[in-house]
């Protein structure tokens, strides 16, 4: 086997492994982020402190995130009705 053909088989493989591979702080990240979009906080965005707080929830909590961030901001400040619970905020 060439080396170009082993060295695009290896990137394949790598990449199907990370794409598969949501990790609670990738949950956290995306929420917070689009948290902080959407929200008027008055200059004052704490992402970091967000994800902190958020990676405090259950993983099936953490999931229920990907339903708040995705489509509009709407979803956000509707969040705690979808997570059944308060919501993080990068908001402080």
């Amino acid at each position: 086997m060439s080396p170009i053909k082993f060295s695009g088989i290896a990137a394949l493989v790598v990449s199907v492994f990370l794409i598969s591979c949501t990790t609670e702080q990738d949950y956290c990240r995306a929420f917070c982020q689009r948290a902080g979009e959407c929200e008027n906080c008055g200059g004052v965005v704490d992402i970091d402190g967000c994800i902190d707080e958020c990676k405090d929830l259950d993983t099936d909590t953490q999931k229920l995130l990907v339903n708040c961030y995705k489509g509009e901001c709407e979803n956000i400040f509707n969040c705690n009705d979808i997570i059944g619970q308060e919501r993080p905020s990068p908001c402080y």
